[in-house]
């Protein structure tokens, strides 16, 4: 009966949202957790078509899962409705639609990833935060996207030009950073050093290094010029927008130190400073910034990987900025 139901849906789709529904079946990362289809799949695919591969791909329960998202996507929210009220005619948990063994999102653990925790953001009118966090992710998803590569002036789909990096322990560099025990320095290159080393993923940044726990708040990134650090943030950004990792982080915000210096000897809050450089986030009002600033932060843990509530703010290009020290002497 899922299939019926999904044709149904689907044929209440124009020819233009079903072929947006198909598009968005084929890009990866935008199915929130749920492998994307290859293309040849469906090319030239019918709605018949359509269904019978999503089924096969996701079994019943994901395929209605797919569906409703893609169906928000396209902003179809009236066939939400619809696919919701005949899932629970028949039985279907939308909300629990995916959590199979064969469609349920793994780490290296085969653990489930972590989720946010939602809580409700009264100003300037009731929102949960997951609201402001699906709309950052949108917004910030269409800048880091694409990236130059090299010297050319053609941006390319970070996905595709993004080469993998050894992300090591780094060296102590820094009398001033060491003295501050939250935070942990990685060290950037294109190859291993030693055998011994094991790479950190980019998704696991915050987490402490087996058997050397700590808290951590802050991360540093060493490696010469050029060696891709500014690919590596955009990469942890891009991957936060896709839901593909760090989905217990509830804000992002990526600021350049370019930026910043150009800002110098102004003041701003820090609502204010945030909206000044990432236009993204202007979707977000200053009222709900500073509510979001003030009542979060101290209702959880200061520990990164224990905090029920995770903002995380992403500095990049510090080097030969003087705002630097700076920035690593104050208090967040």
């Amino acid at each position: 009966m899922t299939s019926e139901k999904l044709l149904n849906i689907l044929e209440d789709l124009k020819d233009e949202d079903f072929s947006k529904f198909n598009w968005f079946l084929r890009q990866p990362g935008s199915l929130e957790g749920f492998e994307a289809i290859k293309k040849r799949r469906l090319e030239h695919a019918s709605r018949f078509d359509t269904v019978d591969v999503m089924v096969q791909a996701y079994k019943d329960h994901g395929a209605v899962e797919v569906t409703r998202n893609v169906l928000k996507k396209i902003r179809r929210n009236d066939l939400v409705q619809s696919l919701s009220d005949s899932s629970s005619e028949s039985g279907v948990d939308v909300s629990d639609a995916g959590e199979t063994s064969e469609t349920r999102p793994t780490s290296s653990s085969q653990a489930p990833l972590p989720q946010t925790e939602d809580v409700m953001v009264p100003v300037p009118e009731p929102q949960p935060i997951t609201y402001y966090q699906q709309t950052l992710q949108s917004n910030l998803q269409d800048k880091f996207l694409c990236m130059k590569e090299g010297w050319s002036d053609d941006k390319q789909r970070l996905d595709d030009i993004y080469t993998e990096l050894y992300i090591t322990a780094g060296p102590d560099t820094s009398t001033h950073i060491n003295t501050q025990h939250e935070v942990r320095q990685v060290e950037i290159t294109q190859q291993k050093q030693s055998s011994a080393e094991e790479p950190v993923k980019p998704s696991d940044l915050f987490k402490h290094p087996p058997g050397k726990y700590r808290r951590i708040r802050t991360v540093l990134t060493n490696g010469i010029a050029g060696i891709g650090k500014t690919v590596l943030v955009n990469k942890f950004v891009l991957d936060w927008t896709q839901k593909r990792s760090n989905r217990d982080v509830h804000l992002i915000f990526p600021f350049t130190f370019r930026q910043l210096n150009l800002l110098k000897g102004q003041k701003f809050s820090l609502s204010e400073l945030i909206h000044e450089c990432i236009p993204e986030t202007v979707s977000i009002s200053l009222e709900a910034l500073n509510y979001i600033f003030k009542h979060l932060p101290s209702s959880g843990n200061s520990n990164y990987d224990k905090g029920r509530f995770k903002l995380l703010f992403v500095f990049d290009g510090r080097f030969g900025s003087p705002l630097f020290s700076a920035l690593m002497g104050c208090q967040m």
